[in-house]
Protein backbone atom coordinates (compact mmCIF):
# COMPACT_ATOMS: atom_id res chain seq x y z
CA UNK A 1 0.00 0.00 0.00
CA UNK A 2 2.92 2.36 0.91
CA UNK A 3 4.95 1.44 -2.59
CA UNK A 4 1.53 2.05 -4.19
CA UNK A 5 0.87 5.63 -2.73
CA UNK A 6 4.22 6.31 -3.41
CA UNK A 7 3.92 5.59 -7.28
CA UNK A 8 0.98 7.77 -7.64
CA UNK A 9 2.40 11.03 -5.77
CA UNK A 10 5.70 10.18 -8.22
CA UNK A 11 3.33 10.13 -11.24
CA UNK A 12 1.31 12.95 -10.41
CA UNK A 13 4.78 15.08 -9.56
CA UNK A 14 5.63 14.13 -12.97
CA UNK A 15 2.14 14.72 -14.65
CA UNK A 16 2.24 18.00 -13.25
CA UNK A 17 5.98 18.99 -14.00
CA UNK A 18 5.54 17.70 -17.62
CA UNK A 19 2.07 19.75 -17.96
CA UNK A 20 3.83 22.89 -17.06
CA UNK A 21 6.74 22.63 -19.60
CA UNK A 22 4.72 22.07 -22.55
CA UNK A 23 1.78 24.16 -21.81
CA UNK A 24 -1.08 21.94 -22.33
CA UNK A 25 -3.27 21.33 -19.14
CA UNK A 26 -1.16 23.02 -16.45
CA UNK A 27 0.58 26.44 -17.77
CA UNK A 28 3.64 27.92 -16.33
CA UNK A 29 3.39 29.41 -12.70
CA UNK A 30 5.20 30.20 -10.53
CA UNK A 31 2.57 27.74 -7.30
CA UNK A 32 4.61 24.83 -6.16
CA UNK A 33 2.21 21.58 -5.60
CA UNK A 34 2.32 20.43 -2.31
CA UNK A 35 5.41 18.02 -1.41
CA UNK A 36 4.11 16.66 1.73
CA UNK A 37 0.27 15.05 0.47
CA UNK A 38 -0.24 12.11 -2.02
CA UNK A 39 -1.87 13.93 -4.94
CA UNK A 40 -5.67 13.98 -5.79
CA UNK A 41 -7.84 11.52 -7.50
CA UNK A 42 -8.90 14.77 -9.40
CA UNK A 43 -8.81 18.62 -9.92
CA UNK A 44 -9.87 21.38 -11.50
CA UNK A 45 -8.89 25.47 -11.78
CA UNK A 46 -12.10 27.06 -13.75
CA UNK A 47 -11.86 30.84 -14.62
CA UNK A 48 -15.12 31.39 -13.34
CA UNK A 49 -16.35 34.82 -15.26
CA UNK A 50 -15.59 33.20 -18.52
CA UNK A 51 -16.12 28.95 -17.67
CA UNK A 52 -12.83 28.57 -19.04
CA UNK A 53 -10.79 25.25 -17.76
CA UNK A 54 -7.61 26.41 -16.28
CA UNK A 55 -5.86 23.66 -15.85
CA UNK A 56 -7.03 19.89 -14.53
CA UNK A 57 -6.18 16.17 -13.07
CA UNK A 58 -9.08 13.58 -14.46
CA UNK A 59 -11.56 16.35 -15.28
CA UNK A 60 -14.33 13.90 -15.87
CA UNK A 61 -13.36 10.92 -14.17
CA UNK A 62 -16.79 9.95 -11.49
CA UNK A 63 -15.93 10.15 -7.82
CA UNK A 64 -18.39 10.02 -4.81
CA UNK A 65 -18.86 13.83 -4.21
CA UNK A 66 -19.93 13.35 -0.60
CA UNK A 67 -21.20 16.84 0.64
CA UNK A 68 -20.26 18.55 -2.15
CA UNK A 69 -23.94 16.84 -3.50
CA UNK A 70 -25.73 18.88 -1.28
CA UNK A 71 -25.21 22.04 -3.33
CA UNK A 72 -27.44 20.12 -5.61
CA UNK A 73 -29.82 19.75 -3.40
CA UNK A 74 -30.21 23.40 -2.52
CA UNK A 75 -29.84 24.38 -6.12
CA UNK A 76 -33.03 21.92 -7.20
CA UNK A 77 -34.88 23.04 -3.78
CA UNK A 78 -34.49 27.40 -4.60
CA UNK A 79 -35.69 26.61 -8.71
CA UNK A 80 -39.01 25.04 -7.15
CA UNK A 81 -39.62 26.19 -3.54
CA UNK A 82 -41.24 29.86 -2.93
CA UNK A 83 -39.11 32.00 -0.41
CA UNK A 84 -41.71 31.22 2.60
CA UNK A 85 -41.75 27.45 1.84
CA UNK A 86 -41.68 25.24 5.04
CA UNK A 87 -39.33 22.18 5.12
CA UNK A 88 -41.09 19.74 7.27
CA UNK A 89 -38.66 16.72 8.79
CA UNK A 90 -40.24 13.24 8.38
CA UNK A 91 -38.97 10.20 10.02
CA UNK A 92 -37.02 9.01 7.66
CA UNK A 93 -35.37 12.69 7.63
CA UNK A 94 -34.44 12.74 11.30
CA UNK A 95 -33.12 9.02 11.32
CA UNK A 96 -29.56 9.70 9.40
CA UNK A 97 -26.18 9.65 10.54
CA UNK A 98 -24.14 12.53 11.83
CA UNK A 99 -23.12 15.44 10.42
CA UNK A 100 -26.79 16.51 11.13
CA UNK A 101 -28.83 18.98 13.17
CA UNK A 102 -30.64 16.25 15.61
CA UNK A 103 -34.25 17.49 14.87
CA UNK A 104 -37.26 15.89 15.64
CA UNK A 105 -39.97 13.94 13.34
CA UNK A 106 -42.95 16.59 12.59
CA UNK A 107 -40.85 19.91 12.55
CA UNK A 108 -41.02 22.49 10.37
CA UNK A 109 -38.30 24.82 9.06
CA UNK A 110 -37.87 27.79 7.13
CA UNK A 111 -35.81 26.88 3.47
CA UNK A 112 -33.66 29.58 3.96
CA UNK A 113 -32.59 28.44 7.22
CA UNK A 114 -32.83 24.68 5.67
CA UNK A 115 -30.34 26.02 3.49
CA UNK A 116 -27.99 27.33 5.82
CA UNK A 117 -28.29 23.98 7.53
CA UNK A 118 -26.86 22.11 4.22
CA UNK A 119 -24.21 25.03 3.47
CA UNK A 120 -23.08 25.65 6.72
CA UNK A 121 -23.22 22.64 8.74
CA UNK A 122 -23.65 19.52 5.66
CA UNK A 123 -26.70 18.43 7.79
CA UNK A 124 -27.67 15.22 6.54
CA UNK A 125 -31.11 14.93 8.08
CA UNK A 126 -31.89 18.68 6.95
CA UNK A 127 -31.01 17.45 3.07
CA UNK A 128 -33.66 14.23 3.21
CA UNK A 129 -36.30 17.06 4.80
CA UNK A 130 -35.82 19.28 1.79
CA UNK A 131 -35.61 16.42 -0.78
CA UNK A 132 -38.45 15.07 0.61
CA UNK A 133 -40.30 18.91 0.50
CA UNK A 134 -39.53 19.26 -3.08
CA UNK A 135 -39.60 15.98 -4.68
CA UNK A 136 -42.32 14.06 -2.80
CA UNK A 137 -40.26 11.72 -2.01
CA UNK A 138 -36.36 10.39 -2.69
CA UNK A 139 -37.57 8.83 -5.74
CA UNK A 140 -39.39 11.57 -7.12
CA UNK A 141 -36.29 14.21 -5.84
CA UNK A 142 -34.01 11.76 -7.82
CA UNK A 143 -35.71 12.51 -11.16
CA UNK A 144 -35.48 16.12 -10.46
CA UNK A 145 -31.65 16.21 -9.58
CA UNK A 146 -31.17 14.02 -13.02
CA UNK A 147 -33.26 16.90 -14.85
CA UNK A 148 -31.56 19.77 -13.42
CA UNK A 149 -28.32 18.25 -14.04
CA UNK A 150 -28.82 17.57 -17.99
CA UNK A 151 -30.22 20.98 -18.21
CA UNK A 152 -26.58 22.43 -16.53
CA UNK A 153 -24.24 20.77 -18.56
CA UNK A 154 -23.33 18.49 -16.06
CA UNK A 155 -22.03 15.41 -18.33
CA UNK A 156 -20.41 12.40 -15.97
CA UNK A 157 -22.58 13.00 -12.97
CA UNK A 158 -24.92 9.58 -11.57
CA UNK A 159 -27.02 11.43 -9.09
CA UNK A 160 -29.13 9.60 -6.32
CA UNK A 161 -28.76 10.80 -2.47
CA UNK A 162 -29.61 14.17 -1.62
CA UNK A 163 -27.21 14.19 1.35
CA UNK A 164 -24.46 12.91 -0.61
CA UNK A 165 -24.48 9.75 1.58
CA UNK A 166 -22.57 6.34 -0.01
CA UNK A 167 -22.52 2.56 0.78
CA UNK A 168 -25.64 0.61 1.75
CA UNK A 169 -27.33 3.26 3.56
CA UNK A 170 -27.40 5.63 1.08
CA UNK A 171 -30.46 5.71 -1.17
CA UNK A 172 -29.92 4.53 -4.92
CA UNK A 173 -26.04 3.75 -3.89
CA UNK A 174 -24.94 7.16 -3.25
CA UNK A 175 -24.04 9.70 -6.50
CA UNK A 176 -20.87 10.11 -8.07
CA UNK A 177 -19.76 13.43 -9.94
CA UNK A 178 -16.74 14.25 -11.43
CA UNK A 179 -14.76 17.65 -11.10
CA UNK A 180 -16.09 18.75 -13.95
CA UNK A 181 -19.20 18.40 -13.01
CA UNK A 182 -18.55 20.12 -9.50
CA UNK A 183 -17.44 23.21 -10.98
CA UNK A 184 -20.48 23.64 -13.21
CA UNK A 185 -22.58 23.06 -10.19
CA UNK A 186 -20.61 25.59 -7.81
CA UNK A 187 -20.79 28.48 -10.99
CA UNK A 188 -24.48 27.65 -10.90
CA UNK A 189 -24.55 28.35 -7.98
CA UNK A 190 -23.05 31.33 -7.54
CA UNK A 191 -25.68 33.32 -9.51
CA UNK A 192 -27.89 31.83 -7.12
CA UNK A 193 -28.12 33.98 -4.18
CA UNK A 194 -30.33 32.02 -1.17
CA UNK A 195 -27.58 29.63 -1.93
CA UNK A 196 -24.62 31.35 -2.82
CA UNK A 197 -25.53 33.54 0.50
CA UNK A 198 -24.69 31.10 2.84
CA UNK A 199 -21.39 29.91 1.20
CA UNK A 200 -19.16 32.51 3.20
CA UNK A 201 -21.01 32.99 5.89
CA UNK A 202 -18.71 31.40 9.21
CA UNK A 203 -21.69 30.99 11.44
CA UNK A 204 -25.52 31.35 12.04
CA UNK A 205 -28.63 30.25 14.36
CA UNK A 206 -31.66 30.10 13.89
CA UNK A 207 -34.42 28.99 16.41
CA UNK A 208 -36.51 25.38 16.05
CA UNK A 209 -39.99 24.37 17.74
CA UNK A 210 -38.04 22.61 20.88
CA UNK A 211 -34.62 24.23 20.58
CA UNK A 212 -31.69 27.18 19.16
CA UNK A 213 -29.79 25.74 16.54
CA UNK A 214 -26.37 27.22 15.74
CA UNK A 215 -24.64 26.96 12.68
CA UNK A 216 -20.78 26.76 11.96
CA UNK A 217 -19.28 26.74 8.41
CA UNK A 218 -16.59 23.86 8.14
CA UNK A 219 -14.86 25.86 5.52
CA UNK A 220 -11.68 26.89 7.32
CA UNK A 221 -10.44 28.78 4.43
CA UNK A 222 -12.45 31.54 5.03
CA UNK A 223 -12.06 34.85 6.56
CA UNK A 224 -11.93 34.08 10.14
CA UNK A 225 -11.18 30.56 9.56
CA UNK A 226 -8.12 28.87 11.03
CA UNK A 227 -6.91 28.86 7.18
CA UNK A 228 -8.39 31.83 6.08
CA UNK A 229 -6.65 32.54 2.88
CA UNK A 230 -6.49 35.72 0.70
CA UNK A 231 -9.62 35.98 -1.31
CA UNK A 232 -11.53 33.25 -0.61
CA UNK A 233 -15.55 33.48 -0.60
CA UNK A 234 -16.93 29.77 -0.44
CA UNK A 235 -18.02 27.13 -1.19
CA UNK A 236 -18.39 23.85 0.30
CA UNK A 237 -16.40 20.58 1.96
CA UNK A 238 -17.26 17.02 1.50
CA UNK A 239 -16.50 14.64 4.11
CA UNK A 240 -14.24 11.15 4.06
CA UNK A 241 -15.77 9.45 1.29
CA UNK A 242 -14.37 6.21 -0.09
CA UNK A 243 -12.49 7.63 -2.68
CA UNK A 244 -11.35 10.45 -0.08
CA UNK A 245 -12.14 14.09 0.83
CA UNK A 246 -13.38 16.81 -1.21
CA UNK A 247 -13.79 20.97 -1.44
CA UNK A 248 -14.67 22.86 -3.48
CA UNK A 249 -13.78 26.45 -3.19
CA UNK A 250 -14.09 30.04 -4.93
CA UNK A 251 -11.85 33.27 -4.45
CA UNK A 252 -11.63 36.56 -5.78
CA UNK A 253 -8.80 38.45 -5.96
CA UNK A 254 -9.21 41.97 -8.16
CA UNK A 255 -11.74 41.09 -11.31
CA UNK A 256 -11.05 37.45 -11.55
CA UNK A 257 -13.32 35.09 -9.95
CA UNK A 258 -11.56 31.34 -9.80
CA UNK A 259 -13.17 27.97 -8.68
CA UNK A 260 -10.88 25.15 -7.39
CA UNK A 261 -12.19 21.49 -6.98
CA UNK A 262 -10.42 18.69 -5.13
CA UNK A 263 -11.60 15.07 -4.99
CA UNK A 264 -9.76 12.65 -3.67
CA UNK A 265 -7.10 13.95 -1.93
CA UNK A 266 -5.93 13.48 1.94
CA UNK A 267 -5.16 17.41 2.57
CA UNK A 268 -7.79 19.31 0.59
CA UNK A 269 -6.88 22.50 2.05
CA UNK A 270 -3.27 22.33 1.22
CA UNK A 271 -4.25 21.22 -2.75
CA UNK A 272 -6.90 23.75 -2.65
CA UNK A 273 -5.09 26.14 -1.57
CA UNK A 274 -1.98 25.66 -5.01
CA UNK A 275 -4.97 25.08 -6.86
CA UNK A 276 -6.20 28.45 -6.43
CA UNK A 277 -2.65 30.31 -6.69
CA UNK A 278 -2.26 28.18 -9.98
CA UNK A 279 -5.61 29.74 -11.17
CA UNK A 280 -5.42 33.49 -10.45
CA UNK A 281 -1.64 33.15 -11.61
CA UNK A 282 -2.82 31.78 -15.04
CA UNK A 283 -3.62 34.12 -17.80
CA UNK A 284 -7.86 33.67 -18.15
CA UNK A 285 -6.91 33.43 -22.50
CA UNK A 286 -4.63 30.59 -21.54
CA UNK A 287 -5.10 27.16 -19.98
CA UNK A 288 -6.98 24.49 -22.31
CA UNK A 289 -9.38 24.42 -24.62
CA UNK A 290 -12.38 23.15 -22.37
CA UNK A 291 -15.15 25.44 -21.48
CA UNK A 292 -18.38 25.10 -18.82
CA UNK A 293 -21.68 25.40 -20.23
CA UNK A 294 -23.60 28.22 -19.52
CA UNK A 295 -25.56 29.01 -16.45
CA UNK A 296 -28.65 27.85 -16.59
CA UNK A 297 -30.03 28.11 -12.49
CA UNK A 298 -33.43 29.85 -12.46
CA UNK A 299 -34.27 30.47 -8.86
CA UNK A 300 -38.15 30.42 -8.50
CA UNK A 301 -38.25 33.66 -6.15
CA UNK A 302 -36.23 35.63 -9.22
CA UNK A 303 -38.70 34.32 -11.55
CA UNK A 304 -41.71 35.56 -9.77
CA UNK A 305 -39.91 38.89 -9.33
CA UNK A 306 -39.75 39.36 -12.47
CA UNK A 307 -43.10 38.76 -13.33
CA UNK A 308 -45.04 40.83 -10.75
CA UNK A 309 -42.86 43.69 -11.78
CA UNK A 310 -43.17 42.92 -15.70
CA UNK A 311 -47.09 42.59 -14.78
CA UNK A 312 -46.62 45.98 -12.91
CA UNK A 313 -45.07 47.49 -16.01
CA UNK A 314 -48.10 46.45 -18.30
CA UNK A 315 -51.04 47.38 -15.98
CA UNK A 316 -49.77 50.54 -14.46
CA UNK A 317 -50.02 49.50 -11.14
CA UNK A 318 -47.57 49.86 -7.98
CA UNK A 319 -46.36 46.55 -6.53
CA UNK A 320 -47.83 45.35 -3.95
CA UNK A 321 -51.42 45.82 -5.41
CA UNK A 322 -51.69 43.52 -7.75
CA UNK A 323 -53.42 40.20 -6.77
CA UNK A 324 -53.89 37.16 -8.23
CA UNK A 325 -56.49 34.16 -7.59
CA UNK A 326 -55.07 31.15 -6.62
CA UNK A 327 -57.23 27.61 -7.51
CA UNK A 328 -58.54 27.65 -4.13
CA UNK A 329 -60.15 31.21 -4.05
CA UNK A 330 -57.49 32.65 -2.39
CA UNK A 331 -55.80 36.32 -3.32
CA UNK A 332 -52.06 36.52 -3.42
CA UNK A 333 -50.05 39.75 -3.19
CA UNK A 334 -47.08 39.45 -5.69
CA UNK A 335 -43.34 40.42 -4.36
CA UNK A 336 -43.40 44.11 -3.34
CA UNK A 337 -39.94 44.28 -3.39
CA UNK A 338 -37.25 45.49 -6.43
CA UNK A 339 -36.08 43.49 -9.34
CA UNK A 340 -32.52 44.75 -9.37
CA UNK A 341 -30.85 42.71 -6.87
CA UNK A 342 -27.48 43.91 -5.04
CA UNK A 343 -24.30 41.66 -6.59
CA UNK A 344 -23.82 39.24 -3.32
CA UNK A 345 -20.11 40.55 -3.39
CA UNK A 346 -21.56 44.51 -2.06
CA UNK A 347 -24.76 41.64 0.66
CA UNK A 348 -23.41 41.01 3.63
CA UNK A 349 -24.06 37.89 6.14
CA UNK A 350 -25.70 37.83 9.37
CA UNK A 351 -22.02 38.23 10.43
CA UNK A 352 -21.35 41.24 8.63
CA UNK A 353 -18.79 39.33 6.48
CA UNK A 354 -19.34 39.68 2.13
CA UNK A 355 -21.13 36.46 0.75
CA UNK A 356 -20.09 34.45 -1.89
CA UNK A 357 -20.49 35.61 -6.04
CA UNK A 358 -18.50 36.09 -8.74
CA UNK A 359 -18.45 39.67 -9.68
CA UNK A 360 -16.57 39.77 -13.09
CA UNK A 361 -19.67 38.44 -14.49
CA UNK A 362 -22.26 41.71 -14.81
CA UNK A 363 -25.07 39.16 -15.33
CA UNK A 364 -25.03 37.91 -11.65
CA UNK A 365 -28.58 38.72 -10.28
CA UNK A 366 -29.06 36.38 -7.88
CA UNK A 367 -30.39 33.52 -9.72
CA UNK A 368 -30.87 33.80 -13.35
CA UNK A 369 -34.35 33.87 -15.30
CA UNK A 370 -33.09 30.83 -17.69
CA UNK A 371 -35.27 30.11 -20.39
CA UNK A 372 -38.23 29.47 -18.61
CA UNK A 373 -38.37 33.43 -17.84
CA UNK A 374 -37.72 34.13 -21.71
CA UNK A 375 -40.74 32.30 -22.49
CA UNK A 376 -43.08 33.20 -20.00
CA UNK A 377 -42.04 37.32 -20.65
CA UNK A 378 -42.58 36.43 -24.35
CA UNK A 379 -45.84 34.94 -23.52
CA UNK A 380 -46.98 37.62 -21.64
CA UNK A 381 -45.73 40.08 -24.79
CA UNK A 382 -48.10 38.36 -27.13
CA UNK A 383 -50.84 38.30 -25.05
CA UNK A 384 -50.71 41.81 -24.30
CA UNK A 385 -50.15 42.62 -28.02
CA UNK A 386 -52.91 40.59 -28.87
CA UNK A 387 -54.88 41.82 -26.31
CA UNK A 388 -54.54 45.95 -27.83
CA UNK A 389 -55.08 44.69 -31.07
CA UNK A 390 -57.98 43.36 -30.64
CA UNK A 391 -59.30 46.40 -28.46
CA UNK A 392 -57.86 48.56 -32.09
CA UNK A 393 -60.36 46.62 -34.09
CA UNK A 394 -63.05 47.18 -31.46
CA UNK A 395 -62.78 50.95 -31.22
CA UNK A 396 -62.81 51.02 -35.14
CA UNK A 397 -65.69 49.46 -36.01
CA UNK A 398 -67.23 51.02 -33.19
CA UNK A 399 -66.42 54.47 -34.93
CA UNK A 400 -67.43 52.83 -38.37
CA UNK A 401 -71.36 52.68 -37.04
CA UNK A 402 -71.19 55.60 -35.75
CA UNK A 403 -70.01 57.43 -38.84
CA UNK A 404 -72.66 55.63 -40.41
CA UNK A 405 -75.03 56.61 -38.01
CA UNK A 406 -74.40 60.28 -38.88
CA UNK A 407 -74.71 59.92 -42.35
CA UNK A 408 -77.76 58.27 -41.86
CA UNK A 409 -79.48 61.37 -39.31
CA UNK A 410 -78.22 63.75 -41.91
CA UNK A 411 -80.01 62.44 -45.28
CA UNK A 412 -83.51 61.74 -42.79
CA UNK A 413 -83.09 65.48 -41.84
CA UNK A 414 -82.59 66.16 -45.60
CA UNK A 415 -86.24 63.85 -46.34
CA UNK A 416 -83.55 61.54 -48.99
CA UNK A 417 -84.81 58.47 -47.16
CA UNK A 418 -87.98 56.85 -48.09
CA UNK A 419 -89.33 54.34 -46.34
CA UNK A 420 -89.59 50.84 -48.13
CA UNK A 421 -90.64 47.69 -46.52
CA UNK A 422 -91.09 49.55 -43.28
CA UNK A 423 -87.53 50.70 -42.76
CA UNK A 424 -85.33 54.06 -44.08
CA UNK A 425 -83.65 53.70 -47.28
CA UNK A 426 -81.15 55.45 -49.28
CA UNK A 427 -82.37 56.70 -53.03
CA UNK A 428 -85.96 58.15 -54.46
CA UNK A 429 -89.07 57.27 -54.48
CA UNK A 430 -89.32 55.95 -58.04
CA UNK A 431 -87.30 52.98 -59.39
CA UNK A 432 -85.79 50.56 -57.13
CA UNK A 433 -83.98 52.05 -53.96
CA UNK A 434 -80.61 50.95 -53.93
CA UNK A 435 -80.82 49.43 -50.54
CA UNK A 436 -83.97 47.47 -50.75
CA UNK A 437 -84.67 44.18 -50.78
CA UNK A 438 -87.52 44.10 -53.07
CA UNK A 439 -88.11 44.86 -56.93
CA UNK A 440 -91.38 47.93 -57.62
CA UNK A 441 -93.95 47.67 -59.68
CA UNK A 442 -97.79 48.84 -60.16
CA UNK A 443 -100.27 47.24 -59.15
CA UNK A 444 -101.85 47.22 -62.52
CA UNK A 445 -98.71 46.30 -64.53
CA UNK A 446 -98.64 43.06 -66.88
CA UNK A 447 -96.38 40.61 -65.76
CA UNK A 448 -92.49 41.47 -66.27
CA UNK A 449 -92.10 39.82 -69.38
CA UNK A 450 -94.78 42.24 -70.95
CA UNK A 451 -92.97 45.06 -69.86
CA UNK A 452 -91.15 46.28 -72.72
CA UNK A 453 -94.74 46.81 -74.66
CA UNK A 454 -96.73 47.73 -72.14
CA UNK A 455 -97.90 51.61 -72.94
CA UNK A 456 -98.45 52.09 -68.71
CA UNK A 457 -95.48 53.49 -67.65
CA UNK A 458 -94.71 57.04 -67.23
CA UNK A 459 -91.42 56.80 -69.10
CA UNK A 460 -88.92 54.17 -69.01
CA UNK A 461 -90.10 50.42 -67.41
CA UNK A 462 -87.75 49.96 -64.52
CA UNK A 463 -84.52 48.16 -64.91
Amino acid sequence: MIAACQIRRALASAAVVAATMIGATTPATAADPPQDSEAPRAWIVVDAGSGRVLAAENAHEALEPAGLAKVMTALVAVERLPEDAEVRVSDLAASQPASKLGVTPGEEFGLDDTIAALMLDSANDMSYALAETVGGDLAGFDELLDATADRYGMTDADLGDPAGLSGDDAFDGGPTMSVFDVAVMVRNAQRALPVAKWAGVRTHEFDGASARYELANHNEMLSGGDLETAGVNGFKTAGQGLDGGGLAVTATRGNRNIIAVVLGADDVYAWASYLLELGFETDPTDGTDEVLPPVAVSVRATRERDRDEFLALVTGQPLGTLTATTEAGTEVTPFSTASTITPPTAIESLDGEPVAADPSDETNDGGGGGSFTTVLLLFVVVAVTAIVARREQIKRRRRARERLRRERAALMRRGSLPVVDGRYRTGTRTGNPPQAHVRLRRIDAPPEEDWEDWSGWDDEPPR
